[in-house]
């Protein structure tokens, strides 16, 4: 989890968004269920002590998301959860301003003022011609993203990258800002992952690339079979029954 904490009183998506991930409010279906199928969370921190960014794109099953619950909630998703992050770094820059009045320099408190870019690690581990189907979705998400968070990244790694993702990449960069495109670093199935490695340190490189975090929602080789939300809904029904039958019932 996330270092520091949204203030609630912000009131944005981003906040809504953290505390269904922490679960002090419920979160609907549609949300959790995007989330369980979904390799895309925030984990640890950076040097500057921001969120990183893990996407395991190349195990996702978008088509078996937008085909459940639509692509109105993935897209709404994918937009909670950068608005979350560009909250935790507004709450990071202000609290290191605040610590730094007293022991740095003005140069470099101006420099914590301006900190809100952070590391985005995109894998594309199990990439295949089934994602050639899927760039409608790309492209969705991506253009939102281009309007609302141009300047969300600090540096992003794309990792693994087999050579489907040529293709995909040909098609997706046009709609990509220049200042997102010039931040990117992609790395081959066959290259070595030390650039980002060296950028992040073991401690903080999921496990599935060779470092030291367990991420909540790794990425796993299932497709998401047909019904599969309805099923999910059910379980939760299920779950909440069960739950309100196990609770004792309150005498006064």
């Amino acid at each position: 989890g996330a270092s520091v904490r949204a203030d609630p009183k912000l009131g944005s998506f981003g906040c809504l968004e953290q505390e269904w991930c922490l679960k002090s409010q419920e979160p609907p279906a549609w949300w959790a269920f995007i989330s369980s199928n979904v390799p895309f969370e925030l984990y640890g921190s950076d040097r500057t002590g921001l969120p990183i960014t893990y996407l395991g794109l190349g195990r996702m099953d978008l088509a078996g998301v937008v085909r459940e619950v639509g692509i109105d909630r993935l897209e709404q998703k994918i937009v909670m959860q950068n608005d979350m992050f560009l909250d935790l770094a507004r709450q990071r820059r202000i609290l290191a301003g605040d610590e730094s009045v007293e022991k740095s320099t003005s140069s470099e408190i101006q420099n914590f003022r301006a900190l809100h870019g952070g590391i985005f690690i995109i894998d594309c581990d199990g990439m295949a011609r089934r994602h050639l189907t899927e760039i409608r979705i790309f492209k969705r998400v991506s253009a939102a993203l281009k309007i609302l968070h141009p300047e969300r990244q600090r540096k992003t790694f794309v990792v693994r990258a087999p050579r489907v993702f040529a293709v995909i990449w040909r098609l997706i960069k046009p709609m990509l800002d220049a200042r997102i495109i010039s931040k990117i670093n992609i790395l081959g199935a066959n290259d070595s992952l030390k650039p980002l490695i060296d950028e992040l340190g073991l401690d903080n490189v999921p496990s599935n690339l060779g470092g030291n975090v367990q991420l909540a929602n790794p990425p796993t080789n299932s497709l998401i079979a047909q019904g599969a939300f309805d099923a999910f809904q059910k379980s939760l029904k299920k779950a909440e029954s069960s739950s309100t039958a196990a609770t004792p019932a309150s005498f006064e």
